[in-house]
């Protein structure tokens, strides 16, 4: 079956999203949403590959972005996965979180810096009593 690769990009001066493809002449779409701009790409996908006389019936759209966030002090890359939406914490090391809409993944990537943060000052204590010890005994 054939794979076709669709890249969303963030415009930030329309503050839309926009749809194209190298793959599918002619694909050019745009939306407020991430999540509505896929299901247009979903749904004029065929009618555009059909009116530039590819017959394909069987196929797979892959979605590729990576939007980068500003959300609060967290920096994040936010990348479409089945979907699902990855997100990656480009200042904090280890933070990965999905979520089923860029809200939902953003809040969790929030919640998951908020317990790695909290971890890793535990850590950080449990290091430092421990050479404490070390150096007095």
């Amino acid at each position: 079956m054939p794979e076709y690769t669709v890249n969303l990009l963030w415009d930030p001066e329309a503050r839309v999203w926009i749809a194209t493809s190298d793959s599918i002449p002619g694909l050019v779409l745009e939306s407020g949403s991430m999540d509505a701009l896929i299901e247009r790409v979903r749904f004029a996908a065929p009618e555009i590959m059909a009116a530039n006389g590819l017959k394909e019936h069987d196929f797979t759209l892959r979605f590729h972005s990576e939007r980068m966030v500003v959300d609060g002090e967290l920096r994040l890359k936010i990348t479409p996965d089945s979907g699902w939406y990855s997100v990656e914490g480009l200042d904090v090391k280890g933070l990965v979180t999905q979520g089923r809409t860029i809200e939902e993944a953003i809040d969790m990537a929030h919640d998951a810096a908020k317990a790695l943060a909290e971890s890793r000052a535990i850590m950080a204590a449990q290091k430092a009593a421990t050479a404490k010890l070390k150096a007095c005994c």
